[in-house]
């Protein structure tokens, strides 16, 4: 981005600083407005509320007076309440009796109005009537429904009107009173009487509540208040503004005159320098009248001449510090990359080949002259590539190498060798077939620095290589702090397994006793182990998943080994506890495999591999998706299994009858006690289970000969 004149940017901030302020002065006067709305329509419901009061007492006191008024005694009833136009008296007959006495029109029926029906149908009714022929003059009627007629009272025309007169606020065109239902028994303008709208649009209704039927409605004029302060604000506006373009004028003037000038003023001063390249001095040829900006060039010219004097010594400390950094950097990568490597040592999961893939990629990152690399492992005197980088690890893992590990004792530790020097070495212990191979999988390099850690049954050889002239100290010395860790790694993966192994193999000979009551020939648990296996590669599943399910899948009984052997050995039928205790051998697995993450699914075949997919199994009742998946898988297998062995109650079933029964059913077997999608594929590559089954059942594959 082009940088900008301090002309620019004051005239940007002067620009934002007005819309800020506007935007402010708008804010606050919304604010007084609403304020002021607030305020006014309080009083407002503090004189309406006022207004409520006053109509509520003339009216109970009306009412009050029809309650007490003697039928006889009209006029001193009139004389004493001054707010009454008219009292008068309709018997049930239709007759009327009225005070003061009025000329009544012939055709004049009393029993025709509001006043009275409602007074006959509720007891005591409020409306509006007229107090003249003409109907120019509406009031206020309460009436009440009296033995043998209707007494009623008419309000003067005046009352609401003189009690409206006391109140400011309120404008007395729009106020009315209304009954429940939206009837105007009151209005300043008389041709409003009847039904009122509240739907009137630009008005705000506030209502009150009179007494048990009668509300005062007032229409607030949300127009007219709107107006009033938009003006008001308006003008406040216009003010704030004036003072405000005076303000700016004044700041404007003052910033030009102090600062922006003075600014300007040293900036051409310091585009009007000279170079002299003989005594190498900078200097500022133009001066102004401020104090501070002289002040200013004066140390300028002095700060650059030792500037220009210690350039040249800079420039060379730049090249040393740049160098410094990049071998900073390099060591902090190679600190993180053995970090890492550390943290990766106790991963239980992480096989030899995913660690030493990891560590040889940051060998190769760490180290500078290294190209390609490679890791191999002499395993019982067979020497095989486990990763590579820059060579062709495909070709190299294919090839069988058979060489004798006490070789490999004369080249413990890490040496430095050249290409020919080290196919020199392989030249003389391989053959010439394998030699070649072994060539043809190499990418040429200049000088290879390989390590060997030596062990009579297993020895770990890492090589790097570069095409550069030698390895350099350091690069020798990183690449010992990783053979270390490799080493830590190597053994301690080799201990682990050992033990794993030892365990895995007392654990399997326990699953084979506890077999051996039912399985003559010793065979269930690797047809069990082989066929689960292959049912999980078809569905999915990993290769080091396959293998662990191949390996655990044997242990799906283990827990046999707790259930008692009159249970075991019982040839009839088991009774309802024996088979409840029979039934508690996958509960008793987790004696054996509990406690320990590496036999975690082990453990899972275990103890849910009786479970049904529809939830009828045992021993939780578990269904669906709550069963691991690899228990599932075993309970296919193992039933599958079972079905094609003999046992003492009953004869082996061929591969078609097991099949027919897991498909589709028996008294005991159905396929609702089957994962649907392990089902499907079961079914799918039946012919392929067939074949393992009885490849293994023949002792024809590798790990289960009969004996």
């Amino acid at each position: 981005m082009k940088p900008k004149k301090i002309k620019d940017i004051i005239k940007t901030i002067r620009l934002y600083i007005t819309i800020t302020i506007f935007i402010l002065i708008v804010i606050i006067i919304g604010i007084s407005y609403k304020a002021e709305i607030e305020e006014e329509k309080l009083k407002l419901e503090n004189e309406l509320n006022n207004v409520v009061l006053e109509i509520n007492i003339i009216i109970d006191n009306a009412i009050r007076l029809l309650n007490n008024v003697e039928i006889d005694d009209f006029e001193s009833v009139y004389k004493f309440y001054d707010n009454i136009e008219y009292i008068y008296f309709v018997k049930d007959d239709g007759n009327i009796s009225i005070y003061p006495q009025i000329n009544i029109p012939t055709n004049f029926n009393p029993k025709e109005k509001k006043w009275y029906i409602e007074a006959l149908e509720n007891g005591t009714a409020i409306t509006y009537s007229y107090s003249d022929v003409e109907k120019t003059i509406p009031v206020i009627t309460i009436s009440k429904h009296v033995n043998n007629g209707i007494l009623g009272i008419d309000l003067k025309s005046n009352v609401i009107f003189d009690i409206l007169l006391k109140y400011k606020k309120i404008d007395i065109n729009n106020i009315y009173l209304v009954k429940e239902n939206g009837e105007i028994i009151y209005s300043y303008d008389n041709n409003n009487y009847g039904k009122y709208s509240m739907e009137n649009m630009g008005f705000l209704y506030i209502r009150k509540k009179v007494n048990k039927d009668i509300y005062l409605l007032y229409k607030y004029d949300i127009k007219h208040i709107n107006n009033k302060y938009i003006k008001k604000g308006i003008s406040v506006l216009i003010i704030l503004s004036i003072l405000y373009i005076l303000l700016y004028n004044f700041t404007r003037k003052y910033i030009d005159k102090n600062f922006i000038i003075p600014i300007e003023k040293v900036e051409n001063a310091m585009q009007n320098f000279n170079y002299n390249a003989k005594d190498k001095t900078i200097y500022l040829n133009n001066k102004c009248n401020i104090y501070e900006i002289n002040s200013i060039v004066e140390s300028f010219n002095v700060l650059t001449s030792t500037i220009i004097a210690s350039s040249f010594n800079f420039k060379l400390a730049t090249d040393e510090i740049k160098k410094m950094y990049n071998s900073l950097e390099s060591i902090n990568n190679m600190f993180i990359n053995i970090i890492s490597l550390i943290t990766k040592i106790d991963e239980k999961d992480l096989s030899l080949e995913e660690y030493y893939k990891i560590l040889l990629k940051n060998l190769i990152d760490t180290i500078p002259e290294a190209e390609t690399g490679s890791i191999s492992i002499l395993e019982n005197n067979n020497w095989i590539y486990v990763t590579a980088i820059g060579h062709d690890i495909n070709k190299l893992k294919k090839i069988k190498i058979e060489v004798d590990s006490k070789f490999f004792k004369n080249y413990n530790g890490i040496k430095i060798t050249t290409y020919k020097e080290l196919f020199n070495i392989n030249k003389n212990i391989l053959d010439e077939y394998t030699y070649n191979l072994l060539k043809e999988g190499t990418k040429s390099f200049h000088k290879a620095m390989s390590y060997v850690n030596y062990s009579e049954k297993f020895s770990l050889l890492i090589s790097i290589e570069t095409n550069k002239d030698d390895f350099s100290e350091n690069s020798i010395n990183v690449f010992k702090a990783f053979n270390s860790i490799s080493k830590i790694f190597f053994e301690k993966k080799l201990e682990l397994d050992k033990i794993q192994d030892i365990y895995f193999k007392f654990a399997e000979k326990l699953a084979s006793v506890a077999e051996g009551y039912d399985d003559i020939t010793g065979k269930h648990i690797y047809r069990v182990g082989e066929i689960s296996s292959f049912l999980a590669k078809k569905i999915g599943y990993g290769e080091k998943e396959v293998e662990k399910i191949k390996k655990f899948a044997p242990l799906h009984d283990i827990g046999k080994i707790y259930v008692p052997n009159k249970i075991l050995n019982k040839e009839g039928k088991l009774t309802s506890e024996e088979w409840e205790e029979m039934k508690k051998h996958t509960i008793y697995a987790k004696k054996l495999l509990d406690n320990d993450n590496y036999f975690e699914l082990a453990l899972n075949i275990a103890l849910y591999h009786h479970e049904n997919f529809d939830g009828s199994g045992y021993p939780f009742g578990l269904k669906g998706d709550q069963i691991p998946i690899e228990a599932a898988i075993v309970k296919i297998v193992d039933i599958y299994d079972a079905l094609r062995s003999k046992r003492s109650y009953k004869e082996e079933f061929t591969h078609e009858l097991a099949l027919k029964i897991i498909t589709s059913g028996d008294d005991r077997v159905k396929p609702e006690h089957f994962n649907p999608k392990i089902l499907e594929v079961f079914e799918k590559y039946n012919d392929e289970i067939r074949k393992i089954w009885d490849k293994i059942n023949g002792g024809e594959i590798d790990g289960y000969k009969s004996s």
